[in-house]
């Protein structure tokens, strides 16, 4: 229809219908919504943001803990060689707990540092150590903790934000809608009164602000385009999406703007399509963002047709699908995982769908294995025999209906053969059923063995060396066998109707009431002490829950003896402890300089190339280098002997006065070297000064002592430049010694 052939008198009432637009289709009550929804959009990013952070900091606080365990296990050496040089410590992943939580990082960090503190003296402690590591994994805890409340908040705020949005854009839909037929009748019924029609041409939808807004606010990215690819609408999400503005996109092709060049021909065949009225739901390619990397992008591309019903332009609506590609590439490889876990089982699985047909089988027991390929699908029912298909079908009904497993057993004819299965069966997903299929042909055996005479089970029972307890779900005793008195040393009479924890040794108490527990919930394994008429012997307990078991209803101990094992494991560690003790003590030996008792110069060089990293790390110290003066002359006149002694007299006078964490090392025939880890000037003036004062009592003045003495702070030196500058400073004083006698 042209617009000369419309009829003026259709436009008469026009302006009451803006006046009776609802307050929900109004612009004001929109904008409210989205800024609702961008609130809670931004809570989300501001929460999952937060969640990271303690995800990584829990992450780093479990690296860390591990390491300290790995540390333990080191000499001492080779702990010092690790935390001197840093190769293990909180330091590199610090920033990231600080950013989870501030207070666990200062915590962990401060233990730490203790540990640093005591390596220089040098000395690991393994309290120091044992308290660092429960620092990490209490940080840890706390931070799982945050962690499953800032998964809540996250949900609930996904939840609530993803509801807000799909109400917030099915109003938009419909008050767009409404929007665009006022504005219509009000640029028709401006026209009637001498406007020409060019002017309502020229007001136009696609042309219209108003709605050029509301497709910005979508929550959408939103392309519009024309048949020969020019953009017309290019809204805030796809700006957001693409990193592009509007302004560098309107009125170019779209080929190019969301790189479809690379299948052009391909990309305007799909443009044809979509110009003569055709629907495309999916189309998927990959877009380089600016920043560099690649998104996975997928449209659904409609046509838009304009009141004439002839297609004016094309839509679509772009999602980014990077994170989805990559779930169901991660899915493919847990299907794989999934395959190998299920293919260790030991029990046979069968799966079955929503008409209980018979999709999936896994035959780990070998109980199907001729008649696989035949009961697949609706067969299955023929395969199992009218008695156990009703079975199954109710078990799967009822599991259905109550959310909770259903458990039967099943003896008789199954693929021609005679089996005794216990089913398990469970709910898998929305609509399929899971049956775990476990062979009971032992159990049935044993069962079949007893029935024909309980002797012959009570002769293997008894017969065994190891105990066995049948306990009540109270604690009580009910059955023990004659293999107790080994334990315990007291018959069976004196122990059946006791609580079997009587028996635990008060020190085993607690691990007694675990293992309990566990017990009570499947099974467990334990290692406690057991008290009876002698002395406490050690035994491992291996429970198992039988309770549901009608034949049975007990907990099963078995008991075994392991106090000779226990005894023989205890003697090997002090032999172990004692052996690295003497190792420490030669080692240490082989560092120490046999006159003196002080660190020998390559030990000194070690602790000066790790107190040289930690100045560069941002720590301080200070070095005093003491020197006997005419050393060798006092040899020749007074012997060495007495040269050795004037050395032992100057050790000896320099440990009395520094301090624990202070590291004293020879660094030559007459020369003594000093490390002082965050000395203070008043602190190395006054050892120089106790030194030299000593010394010179002690020596009667036989030769005089010349000291010098240099700082670093947060200074990147080497333990060479150290001594070399130590040396020029000893020359120095002794220059001016001269200087001063002369």
């Amino acid at each position: 229809m042209n617009w000369d052939e419309i009829d003026h008198s259709a436009f008469h009432g026009a302006g009451d219908v803006v006046t009776r637009v609802q307050f929900w289709q109004k612009t004001w009550f929109l904008t409210l919504l989205f800024t609702v929804c961008l609130v809670g959009v931004i809570a989300s990013a501001v929460v999952h943001s937060n969640l990271i952070k303690i995800r990584a900091g829990i992450i780093h606080l479990t690296g860390f803990s591990k390491e300290i365990g790995t540390l333990e296990g080191l000499d001492s050496r080779l702990q010092l060689d690790l935390i001197l040089r840093e190769r293990m410590g909180i330091q590199d992943q610090e920033a990231m707990v600080r950013a989870a939580d501030p207070a666990i990082a200062l915590k962990v960090g401060s233990a730490w540092t203790k540990v640093r503190r005591a390596a220089l003296i040098p000395q690991i402690d393994s309290a120091l150590l044992r308290a660092s590591k429960q620092e990490a994994d209490r940080g840890a805890t706390e931070l799982r903790s945050q962690e499953k409340q800032s998964e809540q908040l996250f949900t609930g705020l996904i939840w609530g934000t993803g509801m807000m949005l799909l109400g917030t854009l099915i109003a938009s839909i419909y008050a767009l809608k409404r929007r665009a037929t006022t504005l219509l009748v009000q640029s028709l019924a401006s026209s009637s009164s001498g406007g020409s029609y060019a002017d309502i041409s020229a007001s136009s939808l696609k042309e219209s602000e108003a709605i050029t807004k509301a497709v910005n606010n979508l929550p959408a990215a939103i392309i519009e385009f024309e048949s020969d690819g020019r953009i017309l609408r290019w809204n805030d999400q796809m700006h957001h999406l693409t990193g592009v503005p509007a302004s560098d996109v309107i009125g170019r092709n779209v080929i190019d703007c969301v790189q479809w060049d690379s299948t052009s021909e391909a990309a305007k065949s799909t443009i044809r399509k979509i110009f003569s009225g055709e629907s495309i739901p999916k189309l998927e390619w990959t877009l380089k963002h600016y920043m560099g990397e690649n998104m996975d992008l997928q449209a659904s591309i409609k046509p838009v047709i304009d009141g004439g019903g002839a297609v004016r332009s094309a839509a679509a609506v772009i999602r980014d699908v990077t994170s989805e590609k990559y779930g169901r590439e991660l899915l493919v490889s847990n299907d794989v995982a999934r395959l190998a876990i299920i293919k260790a089982l030991p029990h046979s699985l069968l799966r079955f769908d929503a008409n209980l047909n018979l999709v999936e089988i896994h035959d780990n027991s070998q109980i199907l294995v001729e008649k696989i390929q035949s009961i697949r699908g609706a067969k299955w029912r023929e395969g199992f025999g009218q008695d156990l298909s009703e079975t199954l079908s109710k078990a799967a009904k009822q599991t259905r209906l109550s959310q909770k497993p259903f458990i039967f057993e099943y003896s008789g004819d199954l693929a021609g053969r005679y089996v005794s299965l216990g089913f398990r069966v469970t709910v898998a997903g929305p609509t399929d059923v899971l049956a775990v299929v476990t062979d009971l042909s032992d159990r049935q055996r044993l069962l079949e063995a007893e029935s024909r005479g309980e002797a012959k089970f009570r002769s293997l029972i008894e017969g065994s060396a190891d105990t066995v307890l049948m306990i009540s779900a109270e604690g009580i005793i009910l059955y023990a066998s004659p293999a107790v008195r080994s334990v315990l040393g007291i018959g069976v009479e004196s122990v059946i109707g006791r609580n079997w924890l009587s028996l635990v040794d008060k020190d085993s108490r607690e691990i007694a009431e675990l293992g309990w527990s566990e017990a009570l919930s499947g099974s467990s394994r334990f290692i406690i002490d057991l008290v009876g008429e002698e002395s406490p012997r050690t035994t491992e307990i291996t429970a198992r829950n039988l309770l549901e078991d009608e034949t049975v209803e007990a907990i099963i101990f078995n008991m075994r003896d392991i106090s000779d094992r226990r005894m023989l494991e205890v003697e090997l560690k002090n032999q172990l402890e004692e052996l690295e003790i003497r190792t420490e003590e030669l080692r240490d030996a082989t560092r120490r300089d046999p006159l003196t008792g002080a660190l020998n110069y390559q030990a000194l060089l070690d602790y000066l190339d790790a107190i040289c990293d930690y100045s560069a790390n941002g720590g301080q110290f200070s070095a005093i280098l003491f020197d006997i003066d005419d050393f060798k002359a006092v040899n020749a006149r007074l012997g060495f002997k007495a040269g050795d002694e004037l050395l032992c007299h100057l050790c000896d006078s320099i440990r009395s006065v520094c301090r624990d964490e202070d590291i004293l090392g020879r660094a030559g025939s007459e020369e003594f070297l000093l490390i002082l880890p965050e000395a203070e000037d008043q602190v190395t003036n006054r050892i120089m000064a106790s030194v030299e004062k000593q010394f010179e009592e002690e020596s009667g003045h036989i030769t005089n002592l010349s000291i010098c003495t240099i700082s670093k702070s947060e200074t990147d030196c080497l333990s060479v430049d150290v001594l070399a500058e130590l040396n020029a400073e000893l020359k120095r004083v002794r220059s001016a010694q001269t200087e001063s006698a002369a």
